[in-house]
């Protein structure tokens, strides 16, 4: 996704990349998807090596990749088909615990990357991934009409936000002309993809573990598949409704780190009050650097993604204090990542069609309230994302799969309690309740996943343990020091 950046665009984007993915993640090689030659729904090829590199405690061993082939609507097994890849890490040791379904962050990114190192899980579990349909497929829903509109001018503004929903309602067109089914690419499909591979290798009982986006899909598993699923494993989990964000969530966020920035030597110095600095900055229409008059909407949303990890919201939060007192290079850098990243973030089309089952297309009357003030960090990429749900034809979610439900699979959930992006109050509040074998671990002063590499070997223990026997061990971590540093060298 990235590019070779300017230095100043390297900050930002750098910045942008923490807050998306901090964690790295390996990636699969050796494998070319195809449609096999006279394919039926839920034929599966069978593994050949491929590889995966990027996770240390695995080394250069050699992953397995094949194609599960399902239908895009079920209910026309003859119909159109699709090819979806699927990579199994093989146990390291020989073992008899289930294996582990792995679901990714997103919506709108791929599932071919795996982001949970843990040395112990690998030895002890084999490890699936099956292709998201709508990314990793051979027709994924892209989307270059959004990726333009997203890269118009004040993209929080009424006139950009228009020309998105026009934008994506023209892609969401040009795809079902050329014979997609916009309305079978739902969770629950996702789901059944998965089922279709378990069932065609026989494998009778499976443990979920998945990150943001992923563990909704693990709710949904679950619950469609109560007796086939042994055990839950959510990293910055993401209950039903909450592919949008609200303001009130971001504002606590900023008034943790305000409080934080007082009890912190240098941040106290440069600032009484970071949350009013915040907003302050991120409020104003008026900065310039270099010549060129700066839009703020694109460091608007720069800043909602710096805020989601404690690294690259101290690093904005640095900015922000930089641009009040007259330095704004640091704004300009998170424009230019704006333009580098954001319209590219996301395959569009499945962002729009799986996050827009949290937003009623009609309603547009949360717009106003969505945009930064003087008194709120407001929710910029929320303005974004519901104006393309607004242009897509979302199927809603099945019945009652609205809001969270009562489960009962044991299950672990971990989130740090600086977490923007997925927070902890609506895991606290909405999911927790509703899961009578839930262990809730809360990571202070982190964010939506840097403490998955952070303290590789208390996030190993914690994970291992729980797969094994049910617990939740976090006994190995160390309390997060939340530093501002000192000035910039």
């Amino acid at each position: 996704m990235f590019e070779r950046l300017c230095r100043l665009g390297a900050i930002a984007a750098a910045a942008l990349a923490t807050a998306t993915s901090s964690v790295a993640a390996g990636r699969v090689h050796d494998y070319e998807l195809a449609m096999p030659a006279g394919a039926v729904a839920g034929q599966f090829t069978g593994f050949r090596p491929c590889r995966f590199t990027g996770l240390a405690s695995r080394g250069t061993d050699a992953a397995e990749c094949g194609t599960l082939v399902v239908a895009e609507d079920r209910a026309k097994p003859k119909g159109r088909l699709l090819a979806l890849p699927v990579v199994r890490l093989p146990a390291l040791k020989p073992t008899t615990l289930p294996p582990l379904f792995y679901f990714q962050g997103g919506p709108g990114a791929t599932n071919l990357q795996y982001g949970v190192e843990a040395p112990s899980v690998f030895q002890a579990h084999d490890v699936y991934m099956v292709g998201y349909r709508g990314v990793d497929d051979l027709q994924p829903l892209d989307c270059p009409e959004v990726a333009k509109a997203v890269g118009g001018a004040h993209p929080l503004g009424g006139e950009t936000r228009a020309a998105i929903t026009a934008a994506s309602k023209a892609c969401a067109g040009r795809l079902t002309a050329a014979g997609v089914d916009l309305k079978m690419y739902r969770m629950v499909d996702v789901v059944a993809d998965d089922e279709d591979l378990r069932n065609a290798l026989g494998i009778r009982s499976i443990n979920l573990i998945g990150a943001s986006f992923g563990t909704r899909i693990e709710q949904y598993y679950a619950r469609l598949h109560p007796r086939v699923v042994s055990r839950s494993v959510m990293l910055g989990a993401n209950p039903p409704g909450h592919f949008r964000w609200f303001p009130q969530a971001n504002d606590a966020i900023v008034a943790a780190y305000a409080r934080l920035c007082a009890a912190d030597a240098w941040c106290g110095a440069q600032t009484p009050d970071l949350a009013r600095t915040t907003m302050a900055v991120l409020s104003r229409a008026d900065f310039e650097t270099q010549g060129q008059k700066l839009d703020m909407d694109r460091i608007r949303v720069a800043a909602f993604f710096q805020l989601m990890n404690r690294p690259s919201s101290i690093q904005l939060f640095r900015t922000l204090i930089a641009a009040e007192k007259g330095d704004a290079a640091g704004l300009l850098a998170m424009s230019r990542s704006y333009d580098l990243m954001v319209p590219h973030a996301f395959v569009w089309g499945e962002a729009a069609g799986k996050a827009g089952a949290d937003c009623d297309p009609k309603d547009a009357a949360f717009a106003p309230a969505r945009v930064p003030t003087a008194t709120s960090f407001g929710s910029p990429l929320d303005l974004i994302l519901f104006a393309t749900c607004q242009g897509w034809p979302v199927e809603p979610p099945p019945p009652g799969f609205a809001r969270a439900a009562r489960d009962p699979t044991p299950t672990l959930l971990v989130n740090g309690d600086l977490d923007a992006s997925t927070p902890l109050r609506y895991v606290q509040g909405e999911l927790l309740p509703q899961l009578p074998n839930g262990h809730l671990v809360i990571l202070r002063g982190e964010g939506h996943d840097g403490w998955r590499s952070d303290q590789p070997k208390a996030f190993d223990r914690l994970i291992s343990t729980f797969l094994r026997a049910g617990a939740a061990d976090d006994s190995l971590y160390e309390p997060t020091v939340v530093s501002f540093g000192g000035p910039a060298r």
